[in-house]
């Protein structure tokens, strides 16, 4: 359409020029008419004799003024006729650029809206997604709580359990010292009346040396049982 509309303008252009050159044309013909071909005179001895003067009468002038304005007007109606189409085909044109504009301004509203309503469902799962990442954060927290709680709970009985262990082991060495004091004098009870006299010293070494060896064993016990409680 744009493009026909153009053509229109441009033949309408090449009818003006050629109008306005077909007049210049007409007008230097008159020029030339009145300048080169003058109207003739009468001469002396026709005035002398008093001849009747019959002039021929010139008609191209009138011929070509009718002509030029005749095609003058035909131009004109033309040209007029041209400007009209030209200003019918140019609101034509123009309706049809707004129509597509509006169409093409529909369709980008309808893009943008339809990209606006993805973007809107994606923000609302990125919501959800927030949401449930905040609640399971939360529950984690609890159970951290709930642990560190049982775990502060249970601190005292480790404590407790570890001191008894203690105890424990310091009743076991000791015991264990009482049974190798008991063993020594029960064997040497069962020895005869005559290794008896002989063998008394000895015995009394013995004890001697067991009672030594009880009491540096419950000093390292000591020493054990300190050293763990640091």
């Amino acid at each position: 359409m744009i493009k026909k509309f153009q053509f229109r303008m441009r033949l309408g252009d090449h009818f003006i020029k050629a109008v306005l050159a077909i007049t210049v044309l007409a007008a230097l013909v008159v020029a030339a008419k009145m300048t080169f071909f003058k109207a003739e005179t009468p001469s002396l001895q026709q005035v002398l004799t008093l001849e009747s003067l019959d002039p021929q009468t010139d008609y191209s002038m009138i011929i070509i003024s009718l002509l030029a304005f005749s095609f003058a007007t035909l131009s004109a109606a033309k040209g007029y006729e041209v400007i009209k189409k030209s200003k019918c085909d140019c609101a034509s044109v123009l309706a049809e650029e707004k129509k597509s504009l509006d169409a093409e301004r529909k369709l980008s509203e309808n893009l943008k809206q339809g990209e606006l309503n993805v973007l809107r469902n994606e923000i609302e799962d990125l919501k959800k997604t927030k949401q449930g990442l905040l609640n399971e954060n939360t529950e984690l927290k609890n159970r951290f709580k709930t642990i560190n709680t049982k775990y502060e709970e249970l601190q005292p009985v480790e404590k407790m359990l570890r001191d008894s262990n203690i105890s424990l082991g310091r009743e076991c060495e000791r015991l264990k010292h009482e049974k190798e004091a008991l063993s020594l004098k029960l064997n040497a009870l069962m020895k005869p009346k005559k290794s008896h006299s002989t063998g008394s010293g000895q015995a009394k070494k013995k004890a001697a040396k067991g009672k030594t060896l009880a009491k540096k064993r419950k000093i390292t016990n000591k020493r054990k049982g300190a050293k763990k409680k640091a």
